[in-house]
């Protein structure tokens, strides 16, 4: 028991004499500021203003102190003409100041809002992907300096107040009025003055002038597509600056569809936002940051919709060749063989002579005569009474009927009859026939058709791989990735890509859908089918300009990721985009191999085989690596593809689990092209 008092009696000798220790005091602001040579000239400035006094008086504050290096970024003769203007040196230092809030800078902050001593607003950013706390776009680069009551933060630039919203920036400079105006057009300057953390990418009057007259003139007329235009310029609930700006990062827009924005590093190490150039940045306003640029950005669905109209966009990468209006002659044969039947049928019902009877036959006549006004380029269609009689509905035509009921297959109806397949087809229960029209044969080589026509085992193996038996496939907007076998067992891929009003069959437009034959349907196509020679990676083994990209899928023990989906689309780089990159890249990536996977699952889409007849400006694709980082397809000034800023060399090679395009550029997903940075190493 004695023990247990004498235990007790140390123990609380012990809390006495922790109790009585007191930590050290804080050292004074002014001292910190006065003995760290990193902010002399800051210090010298406050100094001269009564902030000190402030500071002082207040039981917490912080202070942003641009060091010396900062002060030097200024432009010649600013610093002199700042401190001779008293009231806005006083200003300027003000800024700085944070009166009644002891800041401390940790990794979460995400447009936290402080109040400087000159009430203005001061916005905090954390962009952990790159390591950064900005305040007002400007790094903190000295983090957390304690003082008596408060923290000092070191930052590397100095801090520009905001201007105002965006309505306000557009008094202020005449180089954004185009933009200005049409959100005024458009009943959106609220929306875009009501959120307090954004990001505004606007495009300069310039960048409007690169539109033509008529895309204006659309957007003027369609109010809602100009309201998705200008909403697709716009971030809510985050504001983004330059600092914290990565390659390939993408953040979701405010148009309708939540359409993505994708950050790209040019050559120069300027920002671009998709195809458009940042040429001023981090101008901050009082609802977050604004970011000037040269081009107007067009969300896809809009996009389309102006292009459906015939109209050439004009934005500065696009394309200028004029898109072809569809045949409306081709829309009407496809009308007109689906009529014929319900017409046939309605006025076939009308032979008895009830009440029902001469109703039915008035509709059969009424449908009649409207598709017999119908006419296309100049040329009345036939009128569907000269094929209808009063009492019977005929049968649907044969396979040689039915193509040249449009007249745009005589070439391939001439092999089909020299091939000896329609025996074949015409026992069949149900088929689809793909046929080429005759302007797809022109797109073969002379020698390679000539070949063709002169070897009745090529005209059969050809007619053979365009007929599929035992399936009757209509084609309609819901299709993805749809599989069929040929006669000679070669595969055909139905896609639907719907934005762009598309349907393919392994990449080859389907121009004409569903022409009615007894027991089937045949489908035009502007292409011969060509079969797929083996699986992604088969295909890929069997090219050396892709050598590198397939030595590393092996070395990662990645083949099975890379043949486990049937409906892959694999952007592959050649062996001189890894040549492009540099030698420690190389070394970093293969030491590191769960990057490395990370790099080359980057070039992989699953679950959707994408073609080149899919793809417009804009779209973004989840890519297989571990964080689904999105790819973006971009059009370039000279109408080819690119995703990202690789350039597809060699498009559409069709495999029996997908597509293959070949790339320029090795595609590296934003988290590891940080961590590769990291160690100082230059990409390439």
């Amino acid at each position: 028991m004695k023990s247990i008092y004498l235990l007790l009696a140390v123990l609380l000798l012990k809390r006495g004499s922790a109790q009585t220790t007191e930590a050290p005091p804080l050292p004074d602001v002014e001292d910190v500021l006065a003995a760290d040579s990193r902010f002399t000239t800051f210090y010298q400035l406050l100094k001269t203003t009564d902030l000190l006094e402030e500071i002082n008086e207040t039981n917490h504050f912080t202070i942003f102190a641009p060091t010396d290096a900062a002060f030097a970024k200024l432009p010649a003769g600013s610093l002199d003409a700042l401190k001779a203007d008293v009231d806005k040196l006083k200003e300027t230092i003000g800024y700085h100041v944070v009166l009644n809030s002891s800041y401390h800078v940790h990794g979460s902050q995400q447009d936290s809002i402080l109040k400087s001593s000159t009430q203005l607003p001061i916005r905090i950013n954390t962009y952990s992907l790159v390591h950064t706390v900005t305040a007002e776009g400007v790094n903190i680069t000295i983090r957390n300096i304690s003082v008596n009551h408060g923290y000092i933060q070191g930052i590397d630039g100095v801090m520009k107040p905001p201007t105002g919203n965006v309505v306000d920036l557009g008094t202020t400079r005449s180089d954004i009025s185009t933009f200005e105006s049409l959100l005024v057009k458009a009943n959106q300057t609220a929306y875009f003055t009501s959120d307090h953390s954004t990001t505004l990418f606007i495009p300069t009057d310039d960048a409007f002038k690169k539109l033509s007259a008529e895309t204006l003139d659309y957007l003027n007329n369609h109010i809602s597509d100009l309201t998705d235009v200008l909403r697709f310029h716009y971030v809510k609930q985050y504001s983004l600056y330059s600092l914290g700006m990565k390659h390939a990062f993408t953040i979701q827009s405010a148009d309708h569809s939540h359409d993505y924005l994708m950050l790209l590093e040019d050559d120069n190490g300027g920002m671009r936002v998709n195809q458009a150039k940042i040429i001023e940045k981090d101008i901050s306003s009082i609802n977050g940051v604004i970011h000037i640029i040269d081009d107007v950005l067009i969300p896809p669905r809009v996009l389309v919709a102006i292009r459906d109209q015939s109209i050439v966009v004009g934005f500065s990468i696009e394309n200028h060749s004029k898109k072809k209006k569809k045949s409306t002659c081709t829309k009407f044969f496809i009308l007109n063989a689906a009529f014929k039947k319900q017409v046939n049928k309605t006025i076939a019902l009308s032979s008895n002579s009830t009440t029902e009877g001469r109703t039915m036959k008035v509709i059969g006549f009424f449908l009649a005569f409207l598709i017999s006004g119908i006419s296309c380029q100049g040329q009345t269609l036939t009128t569907l009474t000269t094929h209808v009689t009063a009492t019977t509905a005929p049968r649907f035509p044969d396979v040689i009927a039915g193509l040249s009921s449009t007249g745009q297959f005589t070439v391939f109806i001439d092999l089909l009859t020299k091939s000896g397949v329609l025996p074949q087809i015409n026992s069949s229960l149900h088929f689809t026939v793909f046929a080429p029209t005759d302007n797809a044969f022109t797109k073969l080589s002379p020698d390679a058709f000539e070949a063709i026509k002169n070897d009745p085992a090529k005209i059969t193996e050809l007619v053979n791989s365009h007929v599929v038996l035992n399936t009757n496939l209509r084609i309609h907007g819901t299709m993805e990735d749809v599989l069929l076998k040929t006669i000679n067992n070669h595969q055909v891929r139905i896609n639907t890509y719907n934005v762009l009003h598309t349907v393919t069959a392994n990449g080859v437009n389907i121009t004409v859908k569903n022409i009615p034959i007894v027991h089937g349907l045949a489908h035009g196509i502007d292409s011969v089918l060509v079969a797929a020679p083996g699986n992604i990676m088969q295909i890929a083994l069997n090219r050396t300009d892709l050598s590198t990209f397939t030595g590393l899928v092996i070395s990662s023990n990645l083949l099975n990721f890379f043949t486990a989906d049937k409906d892959i689309t694999l952007f592959a780089p050649n062996n001189n985009a890894f040549s492009k990159l540099s030698g420690n890249v190389m070394s970093y990536l293969q030491s590191h191999p769960a990057d490395l996977a990370e790099t080359l699952r980057f070039h992989v889409v699953r679950t959707i085989t994408l073609f080149s007849l899919g793809m417009i400006h804009g779209v973004t694709i989840p890519s297989a690596d571990n964080h689904h980082d999105n790819l973006m397809l971009l059009q370039a000034a000279d109408g080819s593809l690119n995703v990202n800023t690789a350039k597809i060399l060699v498009k559409d090679l069709i495999a029996t689990d997908g597509v293959i395009h070949v790339i320029d550029t090795v595609l590296i997903p934003t988290h590891v092209l940080v961590r590769i940075q990291d160690q100082g190493i230059i990409v390439g």
